[in-house]
């Protein structure tokens, strides 16, 4: 990807400012219950907000909001296998909460519902707060199951200043698939006397083919002012990151300017934002990852043999699934562009000094296209269609208005905060997609979809589609505190949307919270703060399709012959259920908050909640269509714990450390069947993963009230004197069969650490911080598809197969075949980023107030016994359509685990 960089910014930069690090200063971290009231943009929200040590963001190389929080709220899991610069991060709060449709949690950006983060620039954002409590979410009705997460972004006050950041960042692939290098694979199939290795004469190292060093840049320019009538804040951003995987990265430029106006006698206040983004990408292929490790070492990448002509030189071999990587990476054409823009406009009048009305509007559009060639002379895919393209777009856009008023009262019993008020909000989103092959020639690409003769021949694809959704609702709040000792709040949402079935649009979520300080109540001279809560509340959450509780008809391949010619064949896709409702989340939570002499602060939390009335679909007596039923519950229950200390704060050296962490005692599944509807959910129902070539490599495994993640094998004891698996005969019936096989495994992680530090030493700053995860297993596709010694043909194997022998040094002659064996535990503790600063003393009459130089470093180092890339967890299983009920399985198509290093300026005039 083309690097442009900024030279006459660069020159520039050092005559104005910055905030430091082009991040956020703090994180915001709430304890998640219902406490005290607390003024968000404008509504309430009901959380107790501590904020946390200063720099208590993460740092380096993130370009994702997300990226900014990993690892630093309990019960907030944030991850991303592989560093793809093109993917989503996968998020949890207190685990999984839906099985079908979105299972993030909602977005809030200064109080904007279901706000695009690709719209948000890092630099942006001051603080994030985190809602994970049902007796807050309650108050976002059907979209709080899975959590909430605000976003607050930079405003304007004080003096006007400008202020710039930059930083230049390197960043290589660290871990890789351990496939065996050329020595190591002729050494092995000369050992091994069941099998030969094909040697062609070369020595060729396949990532270093398909991968590069991806070199980036950061730039953020910021203007911001104001005085107690008028502030204002604007940003210009503009990021450039390539991926390590060759033919990837983006270029995104993104504009931020808001502005608040008090009239009136500032009464009346009134605020514009504007933000838009646009952003240009290319994917690359990650299918290049899946044939490195597997392709033949001693094969060339090019062949001047004539026969090779007919793949542009590339050396191809005609084997089951077996294709040149880099091949793939450079005869694929693959890029997209997004653009999105968003608006709001909101307003508050003060009618009393206790009474004050609100009203806001805010809209955003978001448009996609994505683009793909694979040239004539692909023999991964287009040499089969003489050339084959693809086109796709898709574009959203949602309105939100929202109104209501807010009274707040001092009284001699204590303090009181009520408001009400309501939310209406429509998405719409339509698209197309376009695929056609057999062109003339590769100088079309993408570009000239006529040129292919596939809609000549009927082998041409078009689709299109449009849909649209409406929620709504009414909601209140009541916050109450007596002398600052005992606190009381209760929200509620009479929430609904167009996505249920007709008789259930609307549902009521309640929230209802207390606690008491005792550090007020007993007059505890050691502790500033000893708050015990208790809260409880239901949430809903959307079904994950705009008209699954309507019937539908769908258009499917072929045609029917009718009154003399032929037309389109549809049939009926959807039964539609006028009783499909939203589900619910019930939880409870008892927490502990605590601060003690102003040293140590933080939380203790546990909390179990049940997801009622889940969606899951069966097909109906008409033949191919589906209807969806509430029938299924989930649960979750956990530990949350946080710590911080100030230590050395009166000295010269300063020590901030933080500690996190989350104990995932259960996500089960409960009772899906019903009887009423006729409706029997299998004994076992197994999400095979799909490895090329066998179907019992491995199993996710999904039963009622058992757990969500389970694997489902046989169990390995040994291997043979004559080299065969030898599995555990749990029937005892001399024979193993399917009836042997059972749970081995859980691909949910059991505990979440994070361990934060932030040091000052003169004009020195160091922020290091660790993540930790433990107690999940993953499934590596390449070691359970390939990890066996009878592999070593055309095929490259993973290293350690040469350990798969008896005791008699006989290797296993059986292929892979999945069981315990292959099953690896996914434990890891890493470095997860570092940075350090240098601020310069700068003389009063400069023109530059500050100054500062800073390191950065993410993914340093990582401690982990898994044999693959990156042993995070997977959430999710792309082979599945990212099914939630499927995690844990590392596809070989996945992005390496890659280490990145910055180095960056700020300045501040």
């Amino acid at each position: 990807m083309k690097v442009f960089y900024f030279l006459p910014i660069l020159i520039f930069a050092f005559t104005i400012e910055s905030k430091t690090q082009n991040q956020p200063d703090s994180i915001t971290h709430n304890f998640p219950d219902t406490l005290e009231f607390y003024k968000y943009q404008g509504q309430l929200v009901s959380i107790v907000i501590i904020n946390q040590i200063v720099n208590n963001f993460n740092q380096g190389h993130i370009y994702d909001p997300l990226g900014l929080a990993e690892g630093r709220i309990a019960g907030l899991s944030i991850t991303k296998p592989g560093d793809d610069p093109n993917t989503k991060y996968d998020v949890r709060i207190r685990g999984l909460s839906n099985i079908h449709g979105n299972t993030m949690p909602l977005i809030v950006i200064d109080g904007y519902l279901d706000a695009s983060l690709e719209n948000v620039d890092p630099a942006d954002i001051e603080s994030m707060t985190v809602i994970k409590d049902a007796s807050a979410t309650a108050f976002y009705g059907i979209r709080g199951a899975n959590g909430v997460i605000l976003i607050s972004t930079k405003k304007g006050d004080g003096k006007p200043q400008v202020s710039y950041n930059t930083y230049l960042n390197v960043e290589n692939a660290i871990r890789q698939q351990p496939a065996m290098t050329t020595d190591e694979y002729l050494a092995f199939s000369d050992e091994v006397d069941f099998v030969q290795a094909t040697d062609f004469g070369y020595d060729t190292d396949w990532y270093n083919e398909i991968l590069n060093t991806a070199i980036s840049q950061a730039h953020n320019l910021s203007v911001s002012g104001g005085n107690l009538s008028n502030k204002f804040y604007g940003s210009l951003n503009y990021r450039n990151v390539d991926g390590v995987l060759a033919n990837s990265g983006f270029d995104r430029f993104s504009t931020r300017f808001n502005v608040e106006h008090k009239a009136l006698k500032r009464k009346l206040t009134l605020g514009l934002s504007v933000a838009g983004t646009f952003n240009n990408s290319e994917y690359g292929n990650s299918d290049a990852f899946r044939y490195a490790p597997i392709y033949n070492p001693t094969a060339p990448v090019r062949s001047d043999d004539p026969v090779y002509e007919r793949y542009d030189g590339y050396f191809q071999q005609i084997l089951f699934d077996y294709y040149n990587p880099a091949a793939i990476v450079e005869q694929t054409d693959n890029n997209g562009q997004y653009t999105v823009f968003n608006m709001r406009l909101l307003g508050n009048y003060d009618i009393t000094d206790k009474l004050a009305v609100n009203a806001s509007y805010s809209m955003q559009t978001a448009g996609m296209r994505q683009n793909m060639y694979y040239s004539k002379y692909s023999y991964y895919r287009g040499i089969d269609r003489n050339g084959l393209a693809f086109k796709s777009s898709s574009d959203s856009y949602n309105q939100l208005f929202e109104a209501g008023l807010r009274w707040t009262n001092k009284v001699d019993f204590g303090n009181i905060d009520i408001e009400a008020g309501y939310s209406y909000q429509e998405f719409t989103n339509e698209g197309f997609f376009a695929e056609g092959g057999d062109f003339i020639s590769d100088a079309f690409t993408y570009n000239r979809l006529a040129a292919a003769n596939d809609f000549n021949k009927g082998r041409g694809k078009a689709e299109s589609y449009k849909n649209s959704t409406t929620i709504s609702g009414w909601y209140g709040k009541v916050n109450y505190s007596w002398k600052d000792k005992v606190f009381v709040n209760l929200v509620g949402r009479y929430d609904g949307s167009s996505m249920f079935g007709e008789n259930e649009k609307y549902g009521f979520y309640p929230g209802i919270s207390s606690g008491v300080d005792f550090a007020q109540i007993l007059y505890m001279s050691s502790f500033n703060l000893m708050k015990l809560r208790v809260g409880y509340g239901k949430s809903g959450q959307t079904i994950g399709g705009d008209y699954r509780a309507t019937s539908q008809l769908a258009a499917t391949d072929g045609s029917v012959y009718y009154n003399g010619g032929y037309i389109q064949r549809y049939e009926l896709a959807n039964m539609g259920n006028p009783d499909l409702k939203a589900p619910v989340k019930s939880e409870i939570n008892i927490g502990l908050d605590f601060d003690y002499k102003s040293l140590f602060y933080g939380s203790l939390d546990y909390y179990s909640n049940t997801i009622s009335d889940l969606i899951w679909p069966f097909y109906s007596i008409t033949p191919g269509a589906m209807e969806w039923y509430n029938c299924g519950e989930m649960n979750n229950s956990g530990l949350e714990f946080s710590i911080n200390a100030f230590l050395f704060t009166e000295k010269k050296l300063t020590w901030t450390p933080s500690l996190i962490l989350t104990n995932y005692f259960n996500t089960s599944l409960g009772n899906f069947s019903d009887e009423e509807k006729g409706y029997n959910f299998p004994e076992r129902n197994y999400l095979n993963p799909t490895f090329p070539g066998s179907s019992d490599l491995g199993k996710n495994i999904v039963q009622e009230n058992e757990k969500v993640g389970n694997f489902y094998g046989l169990t390995y004891k040994e291997i043979s004197e004559n080299g065969q698996w030898v599995f555990k005969d749990i029937d005892e019936d001399q024979i193993i069969s399917a009836a042997d096989r059972s749970v081995i495994g859980n691909a949910m992680p059991k505990v979440e650490l994070g361990f934060g530090n932030y040091f000052t030493y003169g004009r020195w700053d160091l922020s290091v911080f660790f993540k930790g995860l433990f107690g999940h297993e993953i499934i590596n596709e390449y070691w359970a598809m390939y990890g066996a010694p009878r592999h070593v043909t055309y095929y490259n194997v993973p290293s350690i197969v040469k350990e798969m022998k008896a005791e008699n040094e006989v290797y296993l002659r059986d292929g892979a075949k999945f069981s315990t064996y292959y099953l690896e535990k996914g434990n890891f503790f890493k470095l997860d980023n570092f940075s350090l600063g240098y601020n310069f003393i700068l003389k009063q009459s400069s023109s530059i107030k500050d100054l500062k130089v800073y390191f950065t470093g993410n993914n340093v180092f990582v401690i982990t016994s898994y044999s693959g890339s990156d042993p995070d967890i997977r959430y999710s299983d792309s082979a599945f359509e990212y099914n939630p009920l499927a995690p844990g399985m590392e596809r070989m198509s996945e992005w390496l685990m890659s280490r990145s290093f910055a180095l960056g300026l700020t300045v501040k005039f």
